[in-house]
C-alpha cells in the first residue's frame, strides 16, 4: 500500500483530488441560503477554498513530477498529448484575443500539465485496478450518501433543478458535484467499474457495493440519457470477452456510440411531433446551440477567448439560460472560445480515445470504451470538460477543476490501464512466437 500512496504516484494525486473535491463542494453547499438548507456562508470563503485547493493540487503535481526520474518514451505520450490539446488551443486563443488574465491562471496550467504528469507517473501501472476500485468505491458511496441527505433535505443541493424523481420535493440531488447531470454521469462511470469487476470476478463484494450505490444514485439523479447509456454499455461489458477481434471490437464500439449517444437526439423529432417542448429542445439545449450557430461568424477563426465568451444574456435576455457560461455542448463551447482550433482539439481527443478504447476492448477491457462513450455523450449535451475558471467578474463559473475534472483524470488513467493490458498481451504473443 505504501508503494501506491507514494507521492510520486498518480494514486497520491487522485486521492488528494478526491479529498479536495469533498472540501470544495462541501464549502459551496454551506454557502446556500438557510431557506435552502445552507448556512449562508460567504462566497468569499468558498472562492478561497477553491483557490487554496487548486494550489495544493498543483503543488502535489509538481512534487510528483520532480520525484519521477524514469525515462519516458515519446511514443507513449500520444494520449496525454491529446488530453492537453484543448487547453493548448485555449492558450492560443487567449493570447490572440489578449485574454492574459485568464491565460495566467493556475487552473489552465493544471489542465495542461496534469495529463502528462499522471500518465508518465503511471507508466509502470502503479495505479492498478485494485487501487482504482478503492477510489471508485469511495466516490460512489460518498456521492450516494450526499444525494440521500439532499433528498431528505438535511443538506442543500448545489443547483436547483426540479424534475419528477425519487426526490421528495422534486429537486434533484447533486451529490459530490455541482448539478444533477454531473452526478448521474459520474454514477454511470462508477457503475461500469463495478459491473466490469463483477463480470471479471475481481473483488466481487466490492463490485456489488459499487454497483448498488451507483445504480441508486443514477435513479435519484433521474437523468434519462445517463440511464439509457448505462443500459447500452452494460451489454458491451457483459460480452467483452467475446469481442476479441478488431472487427468485433469496432462494431461493438460503433454500437455503443451510435445507439447509446445518438438515442437522446431522437427525442427531438418525437418531441416536435407530440408537442413535448422538453423533448423537442432537449430541455432548452437546442436554443443555445442555435444561438451559437447563428453567431458563428464572431468566432472564426480563433474564437473570442475565455473572458469574452458567453457574457450574461448572450443568447437570451432573461431566465436561467441568460446566466449560463456555456452552450451545454463542449464542441460548441470550444468553438466560441477557441474557434476552429478548439473544435479540432476535441475531435482529435475523442478520435484517439476511441481508437485506444477499441484496442483495449479487443483484449477484454471494456472500461476504456465505457468512459470514452460517457464523456462523448456528456460533451454533446453538457460541458463535462469545461474549465469553470474562477474569479471572472459577474460570472457564475467559479469551480475551477472541481466540477468534473476528477473524472477526466480517472478517464485518462483508465485509458492508461487499457494500454498497459494491450502492451502486455502483445508482449506475451511475441514471447509465444519466439518460443515456438
Amino acid at each position: 500500500m505504501r508503494k501506491y500512496l507514494a507521492v510520486s504516484t498518480p494514486a497520491f494525486s487522485l486521492w488528494t483530488l478526491v479529498i479536495l473535491q469533498h472540501l470544495v463542494v462541501g464549502t459551496f453547499l454551506l454557502t446556500r441560503n438557510p431557506s435552502r438548507g445552507g448556512i449562508g456562508l460567504s462566497m468569499d470563503i468558498y472562492l478561497a477554498a477553491v483557490g487554496f485547493s487548486t494550489l495544493i493540487f498543483a503543488i502535489f503535481l509538481a512534487v510528483q513530477l520532480i520525484l519521477y526520474n524514469k525515462i519516458v518514451k515519446a511514443n507513449n505520450l500520444l494520449i496525454p498529448i491529446t488530453f492537453s490539446l484543448p487547453t493548448l488551443a485555449l492558450y492560443v486563443a487567449m493570447v490572440i484575443n489578449d485574454d492574459l488574465k485568464s491565460a495566467l491562471g493556475l487552473t489552465f496550467l493544471i489542465l495542461f500539465i496534469a495529463p502528462f504528469i499522471l500518465w508518465i507517473s503511471n507508466q509502470d501501472s502503479l495505479l492498478t485496478e485494485k487501487h482504482l476500485n478503492l477510489i471508485i468505491l469511495v466516490i460512489s458511496f460518498s456521492s450516494f450518501v450526499v444525494a440521500i441527505l439532499q433528498i431528505l433535505q438535511v443538506l442543500p443541493v448545489a443547483q436547483i433543478n426540479v424534475r419528477e424523481s425519487l426526490a421528495t420535493d422534486g429537486n434533484r440531488p447533486t451529490g459530490l458535484f455541482f448539478n444533477a447531470f454531473a452526478l448521474s454521469t459520474a454514477a454511470v462511470m462508477t457503475y461500469l467499474v463495478g459491473l466490469h469487476n463483477l463480470v471479471t470476478k475481481n473483488r466481487p463484494w466490492q463490485a456489488i457495493l459499487i454497483l448498488v450505490a451507483s445504480l441508486a444514485t443514477m435513479l435519484l439523479a433521474a437523468t434519462r440519457t445517463a440511464i439509457f447509456l448505462a443500459v447500452i454499455l452494460t451489454i458491451v461489458v457483459i460480452f467483452q470477452d467475446k469481442l476479441n477481434s478488431y472487427k468485433k471490437a469496432s462494431l461493438a464500439s460503433l454500437f455503443a456510440i451510435l445507439v447509446g449517444i445518438g438515442a437522446p437526439f431522437l427525442t427531438i423529432p418525437i418531441g416536435r411531433t407530440t408537442g413535448n417542448e422538453e423533448w423537442a429542445t432537449l430541455n432548452g439545449r437546442t436554443t443555445l446551440w442555435t444561438c451559437v450557430i447563428e453567431k458563428s461568424e464572431q468566432f472564426i477563426p480563433f474564437g473570442v477567448g475565455v473572458d469574452a465568451a458567453f457574457p450574461q444574456g448572450f443568447c437570451v435576455s432573461e431566465g436561467w439560460f441568460s446566466r449560463l457560461r456555456h452552450p451545454e455542448n463542449m464542441f460548441l463551447l470550444s468553438f466560441v472560445e477557441a474557434g476552429f482550433l478548439g473544435v479540432a482539439a476535441y475531435l482529435i481527443l475523442f478520435a484517439v480515445a476511441i481508437w485506444a478504447s477499441v484496442r483495449a476492448l479487443r483484449h477484454g477491457y471494456s472500461l476504456s470504451l465505457g468512459f470514452t462513450a460517457t464523456f462523448l455523450m456528456s460533451s454533446l449535451i453538457y460541458v463535462s470538460m469545461f474549465h469553470y475558471v474562477p474569479y471572472l467578474v459577474n460570472r457564475t463559473a467559479d469551480r475551477g477543476i472541481f466540477n468534473f475534472y476528477l473524472f477526466v483524470f480517472l478517464w485518462l488513467l483508465v485509458l492508461a490501464i487499457g494500454e498497459y493490458k494491450v502492451r502486455n498481451a502483445i508482449d506475451k504473443k511475441e514471447v509465444n512466437l519466439v518460443e515456438k
